[in-house]
Parts: C-alpha cells; structure tokens; sequence
C-alpha cells in the first residue's frame, strides 16, 4: 500500500465550481513522495497543480485520480483511485411573468376605449419591437 485513505477520496462530493480539497484524508507511505496528481477522464490525464484546491469544471464525468509517487530510488508508482462522479451545479429555473410594455411605456394607452386599444395595440408594439431590434436606417423606413 503506497497510499492510504483513498476511501476518504471515493467519499468525496465532487461539484461544478466548488472547491475541494483532494489530498485530505490521504496519507503516503513513508519513503515515497507525491510527484503529481492527475485526474483522468476518458483515457485523458490532466495534471492537477493544486490538488489541495482542485474545482472541477465539468459536470457528469467519471474520473480516476492518478497518484505519481517517486520512490528513493528514483523511480516512479502510480496508485489510482476508482472513478468519481463531478455533480452539475444546482439549477433554479427562474420565474417568468408576463410584462405589459404598452402599458409600462405609453400611459396614454389605458385611457382608450376597447375598439382604439384593440386596433392600435398590435401596431404599437410592432413599433416597439422594430424601434429596440433594427437599425437607424430601418427605423425611418418602418415609421414612413
């Protein structure tokens, strides 16, 4: 056993931007030293140069954590961890209501009978949508 603890890491919650710490709870054998610490996805390795303050930025992909550790010798080990699951960010669908822009905008408008409301409504915000949406050039051709 060259690392000890990588119980604690399958315990992690990983999560789109938060932070986590990935060394916590591992310890390494005495005599072997962490070269680096890489996350691999897909068959790809990303090297991780702060593993103690590793955010993930992706959602939904099982990694493994690849730890290189160098012996005194010289050489190297790789112990990896099983896979992980990085969880999406926490979605809140927003609140939609329905906004009255004539109403908000020409205040004129409410004061008008239900026949002359009805015919110019439609045109108003035709109007509206071309005055926020075409350019300067549009504008006079529309108001002509």
């Amino acid at each position: 056993m060259a690392v000890y603890g990588l119980e604690n890491l399958q315990n992690k919650q990983l999560q789109v931007d938060q932070e986590v710490n990935l060394l916590e709870g591992i310890t390494i054998a005495e005599g072997l030293t962490l070269l680096k610490l890489e996350i691999e996805t897909g068959g790809v390795r990303t090297e991780v140069s702060a593993p103690e303050a590793y955010t993930p930025e992706y959602p939904g992909n099982v990694n493994n954590i690849v730890f290189t550790l160098t012996k005194p010798d010289g050489s190297t080990l790789e112990v990896t961890s099983g896979s992980l699951t990085v969880a999406p960010l926490d979605y809140q669908a927003p609140a939609l209501a329905v906004v009255d822009i004539i109403a908000e905008k020409y205040s004129w408008y409410n004061n008008l009978n239900e026949a002359t409301s009805d015919f110019i409504k439609p045109r108003i915000l035709l109007s509206y949508y071309v005055l926020n949406r075409y350019t300067k050039g549009d504008r006079l051709h529309v108001i002509l």
